[in-house]
């Protein structure tokens, strides 16, 4: 007679210690974790988890409810594919507004450049003018003569301080002007590179979701198999209409598409894995979002329930 093959026992040792002659078992003995398991088990507790893979595994749907999911999957990628272009252009549009911004700031600093230079060169104007005057005074015998060129050599010291204010009002402009094209041309080289970085990056994710797109599709394809033949072109031409869209859940006996209740017809025909239901009130595509064996579970615990009750009012009478 062979006996059966012992089975391990959670929280003791393996092997069972053996029992005495006359006394009880000895207790299993338990050793607590020493320091350095304790410190190993909590800097494994506490790593990150792993990278989720970057090729997703896609499985063809086996019901309504999964076919649904994968179409809502990939008009999700499709809005992604379709915002790249736009999020590219914005960053086109902000990187453009930064070299417009730097490009008037240099008009603006080779205005006032311009402009220093016109006031420096009239000052060298005035200032040659003076110099002739001062001959002319220590020259002239008459004495009218000697207060007109003074009046005048008055009159060009005046021009000459203006001036020279105005040489340092530019200097200062210029100087301003200066770091501030400096500062747009830093700001324009940082955000260049984050464009690049960027248009990189885009670039790289639009060809991964055009690659998952591609997958998704095959298995969309793959998964009209599981639609009911007498409805596949209804099916084929509802979701060429409205694409994901094109289907509904059930929830307690309403399209949770318009959110409109169901017939009790249309209920029954949804547990015939033949026939395909639409909604009469947005021509949805319908499915239950659970098993169809659940409600069929559920059917028959309410029936038990409703004969208990008819028979204890008939026993009531």
């Amino acid at each position: 007679m062979s006996l059966p093959a012992p089975t391990r026992r959670l929280g003791g040792e393996w092997p069972p210690t053996p029992i005495g002659r006359g006394g009880p078992p000895t207790p299993a003995r338990t050793s607590s974790p020493s320091p350095s398991r304790i410190g190993t088990l909590a800097m494994s507790l506490a790593a990150p988890s792993p990278a989720p893979p970057s090729d997703p595994v896609i499985f063809p749907p086996t019901n309504l409810a999964e076919l649904h999911a994968l179409h809502q999957r990939a008009q999700a990628v499709r809005d992604q594919l379709e915002s790249g272009p736009k999020l590219k252009t914005a960053r086109q549009a902000l990187l453009a507004r930064a070299q417009a911004d730097l490009e008037t700031a240099k008009q603006n600093l080779q205005r006032e450049k311009l402009q220093q230079m016109q006031h420096e060169t009239q000052l060298k104007t005035l200032q040659s003018r003076s110099d002739d005057l001062r001959v002319k005074l220590n020259t002239v015998k008459k004495n009218d003569e000697y207060n007109a060129i003074l009046k005048d050599l008055h009159t060009n010291q005046t021009a000459i301080r203006q001036e020279e204010e105005a040489i340092l009002e530019q200097m200062a402009k210029v100087e301003t002007l200066t770091a501030e094209v400096a500062r747009l041309e830093s700001e324009l080289a940082a955000k260049t590179r984050d464009y690049n970085e960027f248009v990189a990056q885009l670039e790289t994710r639009l060809a991964s979701q055009r690659t998952l797109l591609k997958r998704l599709e095959a298995a969309l394809t793959q998964g009209e198999s599981i639609v009911p033949e007498s409805g596949r072109e209804t099916y084929r031409r509802a979701i060429q209409r409205r694409g994901a869209d094109a289907m509904a859940a059930v929830d307690n006996m309403v399209c949770t598409g318009c959110y409109v209740q169901i017939t009790q017809q249309s209920f029954n025909d949804l547990h015939l894995p033949d026939l395909l239901v639409t909604c009469k009130s947005c021509s949805r595509i319908l499915y239950f979002p659970t098993a169809l064996e659940n409600l069929l579970k559920r059917d028959e615990e309410v029936r038990p329930r409703k004969r208990r009750g008819k028979a204890a009012t008939n026993s009531s009478d």
